[in-house]
């Protein structure tokens, strides 16, 4: 379910859906939010540099958050949504992106 999940966010981010998750308002989940995928993905092999730099860009900032909204919407849960966007971290240093 968690990779339907995915699959749909990324359809709907694609086509311009984004929206922002409901926790976006709580100060303490979106710190919660933005340690949570650094420590997933560091655990993945990510460097923290890597990660630091690309974080503090509003337009990625702004994918990620949108993309954690359109998980939300499709039923996702808090931890599936830093779940799904610590893969996306985990892609963008695989594919040398950003």
């Amino acid at each position: 379910m968690h990779y339907a999940n995915q699959n749909a966010a990324q359809r709907a981010i694609a086509k311009g859906a984004g929206r922002v998750p409901s926790w976006t308002c709580d100060r303490n989940k979106i710190e919660e939010f933005v340690l949570v995928i650094q420590n997933l993905a560091m655990r993945r092999g990510v460097p923290q540099l890597f990660l630091s730099g690309i974080l503090i860009k509003d337009e990625i900032f702004t994918h990620i958050v949108h993309y954690a909204g359109a998980m939300e919407q499709q039923g996702a849960s808090f931890n599936e949504q830093k779940m799904a966007v610590s893969d996306l971290l985990v892609g963008y240093w695989n594919d040398g992106r950003p």
